[in-house]
């Protein structure tokens, strides 16, 4: 099965966490918003710190891994927060 590879960069802290795996985007999508509007996950107390990109894809019966050329903005975690930007 191939899988989505994505991660968040905190902008504050310069720097990316590591990569987590989706079946698509959506998931993704879904994900990092549960996470952005949850007031126990740090990501709700600063979503203006943090951007959710996809990486590329990895295929789990091959261990192939293939990068995009640029992590490509799924956006940042403002427009996730239920009422805020969209």
């Amino acid at each position: 099965m191939k899988l989505n590879m994505y991660s968040i960069n905190d902008s504050k802290a310069e720097s990316f966490l590591p990569p987590f795996f989706m079946q698509s985007d959506s998931i993704a999508r879904r994900t990092f918003g549960d996470c952005c509007n949850d007031v126990n996950h740090a990501f709700c107390k600063h979503p203006e710190d943090y951007t959710i990109f996809k990486l590329g894809e990895f295929d789990d019966s091959t261990c192939k891994v293939d990068l995009l050329a640029t992590p490509f903005s799924l956006g940042l975690g403002t427009e996730y927060v239920v009422g805020g930007e969209s």
